[in-house]
């Protein structure tokens, strides 16, 4: 089996988590959280494991192997997935594990694109394998998110939907194993040591980060937080609004269902299959419709981010335009934040997300092209991520102390947003 064709393998393996829309529901439904339990008192900790790793993941990358790192990285989230299995009743502790692990697996995600860098035979089919495996992402995950909505629907449980998950994870490992070591990260790229002085860190600090380093670090970091945001709030929010809805939502449920019949027969064999493995479910004859579509919604914001991302990157902008685009992208992101943070209708909460979504997942996209021309981009990126859980859990403590909602989080995002951009276009324009 070819270098490439592992690669590819691992990546739509690893992508493909029909349960990964769902987590916030699930947590809900089925674990009997309160709303404001899973926001003020387990998301805290996906953002302090966030924060812990993403320091440490490229001394973990240069100690243990890329090979190693990536198998760690597959593996927590693996534990992720069997904790949610076995455990489905409400526990605390249970949720600050899956949390915290779930946030160590996302800060080690970096790992991903250096084991394609660093094992490929040159630069040009690097480059290559890493555009056609952003487009597989991009494909599974869509498809994911829909058929994991469909299975939901006709399974009415959301073990089903975990099991898949699983399997495609278990998969994604032992790929893991076929991979070639590859090279470690070159000493200048990798983290600080643990001994750096206080004068080594200010002066790799001040070499790593120019003024456009800067601003686009602030872009990026804006980027990264409105996208995480809407990732685990929306759920939420979608599922406060449903309790509003009229019949009018019952009918846009309808159509959905109806224009997703060609995966139906997928989802059908999946329930059915996983019926005959053991697993306890019944096969209703009839979709429930009175549901919050997230899956169908989610796989649409990320196949208008795919099309969004894939048409701008296709225009030869200059590198002087590049962040003026991407900031206006992020502009475009927060507008559209705040109306979906102020907003009963649930059918327009499902549109404001979608546009929110592909309009950050865009601006994310440009302004990593910025970055990665910096030499040290794997520290810079890594220090921004280290950034982003920062603020992450200041405003978790912060909506904590204020007892707030949902929708006053989003508030709160869309505020320090609006500083983030500000900051980015003064910066830029000294």
């Amino acid at each position: 089996m070819s270098w490439s064709t592992i690669i590819y393998i691992f990546y739509m393996a690893k992508t493909f988590t029909p349960f990964l829309s769902f987590m916030v529901p699930y947590l809900i439904d089925s674990c009997k959280f309160t709303n404001k339990e899973v926001y003020n008192k387990l998301n805290p900790f996906f953002f302090i494991s966030s924060l812990i790793v993403s320091l440490l993941s490229f001394w973990i990358i240069e100690t243990f192997g890329n090979k190693i790192s990536l198998f760690i990285d597959t593996a927590l989230e693996i534990l992720v997935y069997i904790i949610f299995f076995v455990r489905p009743e409400k526990s605390y502790l249970m949720g600050i594990i899956v949390c915290s692990l779930h946030g160590a697996s996302t800060a080690m995600n970096s790992v991903l694109k250096n084991i394609i860098i660093s094992t490929a035979p040159d630069k040009d089919v690097s480059r290559r394998v890493m555009t056609n495996t952003q487009t597989l992402k991009n494909i599974v995950s869509i498809f994911s998110s829909w058929i994991g909505q469909d299975v939901y629907i006709y399974s009415r449980e959301h073990r089903v939907n975990i099991f898949y998950s699983l399997l495609a994870l278990c998969v994604s490992l032992s790929v893991v194993l076929l991979l070639p070591s590859g090279t470690n990260l070159k000493k200048d790229d990798a983290m600080l040591t643990f001994s750096s002085s206080f004068r080594d860190i200010k002066n790799y600090m001040g070499e790593a980060y120019d003024r456009n380093t800067v601003s686009y670090s602030l872009i990026y970091i804006c980027s990264s937080i409105l996208s995480i945001c809407l990732s685990f709030f929306a759920a939420s929010i979608f599922m406060e609004r449903k309790k509003k809805a009229d019949g009018n939502i019952l009918r846009l449920n309808n159509i959905s269902i109806s224009l997703m019949k060609p995966f139906r027969w997928v989802s059908f064999y999946l329930v059915r299959l996983y019926s005959f493995l053991g697993g306890a479910t019944n096969i209703p004859k009839d979709a429930d419709n009175d549901i919050v579509i997230h899956g169908y919604v989610d796989g649409l914001a990320k196949m208008v981010s795919a099309l969004l991302s894939f048409g701008i990157t296709k225009i030869n902008f200059t590198e002087e335009y590049l962040p003026i685009v991407s900031m206006s992208l992020n502009m475009g992101t927060m507008m559209s934040l705040y109306l979906l943070s102020v907003v009963d209708s649930l059918a327009f909460s499902y549109l404001f997300f979608i546009i929110s979504f592909s309009l950050s997942s865009a601006s994310k996209v440009l302004v990593v092209l910025l970055l990665y021309k910096n030499e040290r981009k794997s520290f810079i990126i890594s220090f921004n991520m280290f950034v982003s859980s920062f603020i992450h859990i200041f405003l978790s403590y912060l909506s904590l102390y204020l007892n707030s909602g949902v929708q006053t989080r989003f508030l709160l995002y869309f505020t320090v947003s609006v500083l983030l951009v500000s900051a980015s276009i003064v910066i830029y324009n000294k």
